[in-house]
């Protein structure tokens, strides 16, 4: 168990895939290829992680033997398939609904960019949740009748 995170532990669910470029023909900052943006977002995210008790799963979308090789390189559990923006959204939900409800989730794309200290902002924000006024919204069909609080926090 790391120090930073006490006895939080997150579980973080990355979803990947390199097989479209862009969306909607946006372009992707800085003219970046796709290949490109992923490993620089991804390994902002292991960064960030640093000293947080974590696990990594990552859901490979259509990958390309390429970066099924990069996320292979790391400590991670890759699954892979051909999914589908709308599928791979699901399969993230399937995964979170098996992870000990003791633990967080973190679901996180290949294009989102992480702050070294982020994860010590979501910790810390974890750790003084029931300080914060709460709002709360019952998901009967998709997660089982699971109670989800939600609250917001400053994007940078």
């Amino acid at each position: 168990m790391n120090a930073a995170s006490g006895n939080i532990k997150i579980n973080v669910i990355f979803r990947s895939c390199d097989a479209v470029n862009a969306v909607n023909n946006s372009p992707r900052p800085f003219d970046l290829d796709k290949k490109t943006l992923i490993k620089i977002c991804f390994k902002s995210l292991l960064n960030a992680l640093e000293g947080i008790d974590y696990k990594m799963i990552v859901i490979g979308d259509n990958l390309s033997n390429e970066m099924r090789d990069y996320f292979l390189n790391f400590d991670v559990e890759l699954i892979e398939g051909v999914f589908g923006n709308d599928k791979s959204i699901l399969e993230s939900i399937k995964i979170a609904e098996k992870i000990n409800q003791k633990e967080w989730i973190y679901f996180c794309e290949d294009d989102y960019l992480h702050t070294k200290n982020s994860f010590e902002k979501i910790v810390n924000l974890i750790k003084v949740k029931d300080t914060i006024i709460p709002g709360k919204l019952k998901i009967n069909q998709l997660l089982r009748k699971k109670t989800i609080t939600l609250f917001s926090i400053k994007r940078y």
